[in-house]
């Protein structure tokens, strides 16, 4: 049994009279307290296609050191795309320098974990247990990489020609660009060695050519030497939108999507095997957070913070799929709880821990989604680091309230249609998935109330009132039902629950 108060209980009615459903009740884990923003940045731009006489001309994709990410190479993301690359005639190009720069990475990751684990590896030998790498050597790493890339089918490694590798280093040392100088050190030798690399390669002609690239500034060489600036994306997620090798997804399709996401969950971070390879977290996001929930006097003793678990799927947006109907890519937000370690000394001079752990932030990533009867085989990121919101749970308007809960219902497939809530509040009735859905927004001063049926079941009261708080610039705030009024990130909350009950059988 769930307990409204007289306003609920006014707003239930009212629903009821509208949609002739009986209100259900639901119940939820997670009620630590919590602040996360909603979605403040702009949605990412996705690349244009190509023309028909652009893709006429293509014939190879280049891709550059930080074209899957933070400069690290993904074996098996290369193998994948040199395979897409032949199925659509084109060629897929690695210059020498960027596979170099590949396995220098690679070495110090190496050199990195085999230091963290040496005093492990001591300890376990002495209860009898040799813990062993398949390497000894960060130069057995390097010749590893510099095998397996050159042995996959379809990837061409362009050599570095001496004239060019000449000319490269005397960018640097002269400073012409790409050459610069950071933190009195010269740099942009590399950028100049892959870039006059691929001009040679093709001829001259890099309007036939794609190149992948995460940073801009080595496309300043082709500027200064009168060459044609070749078409340059950030990473290889943007790739099948410019090709048109995907193509937007039916509502059918994103629910499947959904629920094949939402079969991996929760994920525990620190119970591998898991299939949802986030990458990297944007900490400065996540410690921003995480601040917002602590005690002021502890955020100066912060030590250490990260991202526990992946609790649940609030929705999807931008959902593209290929001809196979079983790969995706889409914008995918979650619901996650991530740990917040402070150190600080108690009365007597004594040090003191403490570790906090914070539910329901909110968090999207962009991601490629492989899916075979129904389950996730396949999760990669784009190579951009996790986005966590992170603002509190208010709003400057009614009005403004009521555009974070559009955002929220435009991430269900089928539900949302970048209009609903209106300022007038209002009715909407539809089939999505199989089930029966029903949204009633009342609106009345000051504040507004959104309800949420499935299948003649209440899922949730979403609410934007006045705020009690004196102080701030948000003058409303969130509430959700059958929660607490403290309950954390009532909106996404809102869509998690709706998106789980329409899922639900």
């Amino acid at each position: 049994m769930v307990l409204l108060s007289a306003q609920r209980m006014d707003a239930a009615a009212a629903a009821k009279v509208a949609f002739t459903g009986e209100a259900g009740s639901r119940a939820h884990p997670r009620l630590s307290s919590v602040m996360v923003n909603f979605m403040t940045d702009e949605p990412s731009q996705s690349p244009k296609p190509l023309t028909s006489a652009q893709r006429a001309k293509l014939k190879a994709i280049v891709l550059d050191t930080n074209s899957m990410g933070k400069g690290h190479l993904n074996l098996k993301t290369l193998a994948e795309w040199a395979q897409r690359c032949q199925d659509n005639d084109l060629e897929l190009w690695l210059p020498e320098v960027v596979l170099a720069e590949w396995a220098e990475h690679a070495a110090e990751q190496f050199t990195l974990a085999h230091d963290a684990a040496s005093d492990s590896r001591r300890w376990l030998r002495h209860v009898g247990i040799e813990s062993t790498w398949p390497v000894q050597e960060p130069g057995d790493v390097i010749e590893h990489v510099l095998m397996k890339v050159r042995a996959i089918p379809g990837v061409t490694v362009i050599p570095l020609h001496h004239e060019d590798a000449k000319e490269a280093v005397l960018d640097q040392i002269l400073l012409r660009s790409p050459g610069e100088r950071r933190n009195k050190v010269k740099t942009g030798a590399a950028d100049s060695a892959w870039v006059r690399s691929v001009h040679r390669m093709a001829e001259g002609d890099l309007d036939s050519v794609l190149v992948v690239c995460g940073d801009v500034k080595a496309m300043q060489l082709c500027k200064r030497l009168g060459w044609a600036v070749p078409l340059v994306v950030p990473r290889l997620f943007d790739v099948p939108r410019l090709l048109q090798l995907y193509e937007r997804a039916s509502i059918a399709q994103a629910w499947q999507l959904c629920e094949a996401i939402s079969a991996e969950l929760p994920t525990d971070f620190f119970s591998p095997p898991y299939v949802l390879e986030f990458g990297e977290i944007d900490l400065g996001e996540l410690r921003e957070a995480v601040t917002q929930h602590i005690d002021d006097e502890l955020v100066d003793f912060i030590q250490d913070v990260g991202l526990l678990s992946i609790d649940e799927l609030a929705g999807v947006g931008e959902v593209l799929v290929a001809k196979d109907d079983a790969t995706f890519l889409a914008e995918i937000h979650f619901l996650g709880t991530a740990s917040v370690q402070t150190a600080g000394f108690d009365n007597d001079g004594a040090p003191q821990y403490a570790e906090e752990q914070i539910a329901n932030l909110h968090l999207r990533v962009r991601a490629e989604v492989f899916v075979v009867n129904g389950r996730v085989e396949r999760f990669a990121s784009d190579g951009d680091p996790v986005h966590v919101d992170a603002h509190d749970e208010g709003a400057r308007s009614a009005l403004n309230g009521l555009q974070y809960a559009r955002t929220a219902l435009d991430i269900l497939p089928g539900v949302g249609d970048g209009h609903f809530p209106p300022p007038e509040g209002g009715v909407r009735i539809l089939t999505v998935h199989g089930h029966d859905v029903r949204l009633y927004c009342e609106v009345d001063e000051p504040g507004w109330i959104l309800s949420s049926y499935i299948d003649n079941n209440v899922v949730a009261y979403l609410s934007c009132q006045p705020s009690r708080r004196a102080f701030g610039w948000q003058a409303f705030d969130f509430s959700i039902e059958p929660l607490p009024a403290s309950s954390p990130n009532p909106v996404w909350l809102f869509a998690a629950w709706t998106l789980q009950a329409i899922q639900h059988d």
